[in-house]
Formats: structure tokens, sequence, C-alpha cells
């Protein structure tokens, strides 16, 4: 629907790529979240610009949701406990580390998710508040605007 296609992991991992299947007439309605340029033949200036549609994309869409639960697997894998894993996630997402502040407020967030998910009898705690925390980090301004 709408030129949308995702990718599947490979035999290298996965690729860092967006693929749009386009044809002359027709508008891309994937880019139609995220604000697309104007289709006449020369779009000379693009203005930034951030439309409702994008942040609730990024909240519900069910690919972002499938990539954060795999960013919080491979994440566990390089690091140990909640402290160096919050701290490598927001290298990886955000490109900085925590503020002292924002990594007080976000293991304190894991914690209270992995009690959360223990009380209601599910496995992998720790992954799934991970999860979470990336998706968070995923809907940031920090993410979405760079300095």
């Amino acid at each position: 629907e709408g030129g949308y296609v995702t990718g599947e992991p490979g035999e290298g991992g996965w690729r860092r790529s967006v693929y749009i299947q386009q044809r002359r007439k027709h508008m891309m309605t994937l880019l139609e979240t995220f604000d697309l340029p104007a289709m006449n033949p020369n779009c000379v200036t693009r203005i930034n610009s951030t439309v409702v549609q994008q942040p609730l994309f990024l909240l519900h869409d069910k690919v972002v949701h499938n990539l954060t639960r795999k960013l919080a697997t491979d994440l566990q894998k390089e690091a140990q406990g909640i402290e160096p894993v919050v701290k490598l996630a927001f290298e990886r997402i955000v490109n900085r580390p925590p503020t002292v502040a924002e990594l007080k407020q976000t293991v304190a967030a894991m914690k209270g998710l992995e009690a959360e998910y223990t009380k209601a009898g599910k496995d992998g705690q720790r992954n799934k508040a991970l999860a979470e925390v990336c998706h968070a980090l995923f809907n940031s301004a920090a993410f979405l605007y760079i300095d």
C-alpha cells in the first residue's frame, strides 16, 4: 500500500535504508507522513518541518516497535547492567551520552518497568523495559532534531 516496503534481516544483518517504490504519477503515501517535497519538476529549497503524523507514526508503527525490540536485544549483548545499557542506548539513538539527570530518570523508569513486567508475570522483563526506553528515545526531541 502506497509503496511502503519493509526490509527483512539478512545474513549480514539489517540494512540501514528506506525502500520506496516510485511511479511518476503516484504520490508516495509514506512520505506524506513526513511532509513530502512538492512533486513539481523542481524542488529547489526544502524547509524543515514536523507534522503531527510524524510522532504518531513513531509511536504506533509496527515496524518501529519491532526495531526497538531488536535494538534492545542488541544493546544487551554489548552492555551488562542497567546503567551501561542506558548509556549505550543514548549513544546509539541520540548520539550523545545521557546527562546525569537523564541517566537517573531513565534508570528509575527501567527499574519501574521491570517491576511491572515481573508483577504481571511476563518473561524478558529487562528486554521489554529497554525496548520501551529505546522507543521513548526514538520519540524524543533529541532524536528528531540535531542541535
